[in-house]
């Protein structure tokens, strides 16, 4: 007996169906790979073609040509994107950053665009992952940042050696986020 692995697919992908149609109770769509197209454009004319071959296959609908679509599923997207009209131009903006950037890093920004910032800001306020053993505790991750960027800043002689013990990080972490300092999701810290 052999056993086959296969490796897990992230293509993003977008179910598109014909507007027309599914308001008129049936189903006519079909699943668009966004890695096989150039940009959104491109996608677009795919989706306008899928609803020409719909109109020569089927006829037109109620005498008129299939002309809307609507976005009815998605995978390997971020929450922000999913609709049933999506900004397309901002999807493949979202793609092409993300290409180039190792796993840990497109996850953050998956995170930081899923929470409603400006993609365009993510260099400056993603602060980086933190967290003992990566257990994504929240009050260990804020503890964790807290101590870290306070010695990036300041010299460990500068606590007295009877003080080292006492220095309560957790408390300092909940302060940063709850005074709106930064923002954690996941282990990793975002400067609000």
């Amino acid at each position: 007996m052999t056993t086959e692995m296969t490796l897990q697919d992230n293509t993003p992908r977008v179910y598109i169906a014909s507007l027309a149609d599914y308001n008129a109770g049936q189903l006519l769509g079909r699943w668009f790979e966004l890695d096989d197209f150039t940009d959104a454009d491109d996608l677009l004319h795919a989706i306008q073609g899928m609803l020409t071959i719909y109109d020569d296959t089927y006829g037109p609908l109620i005498g008129t040509k299939r002309e809307e679509w609507a976005m009815h599923d998605a995978e390997h997207l971020p929450k922000r994107f999913v609709s049933e009209s999506p900004d397309f131009a901002a999807i493949y903006e979202y793609l092409d950053a993300i290409a180039d950037m190792d796993e840990d890093i497109a996850t953050a920004y998956e995170l930081f665009v899923n929470n409603g910032d400006d993609p365009s800001q993510f260099r400056d306020r993603y602060l980086g992952r933190y967290g003992d053993g990566y257990e994504y505790d929240d009050e260990r991750v804020a503890a964790d940042y807290a101590e870290q960027s306070w010695f990036e800043y300041h010299d460990e002689k500068e606590i007295p050696p009877s003080l080292k013990n006492y220095i309560d990080w957790h408390s300092m972490g909940r302060d940063l986020v709850l005074g709106g300092d930064v923002w954690i999701s996941d282990g990793f810290v975002f400067r609000s």
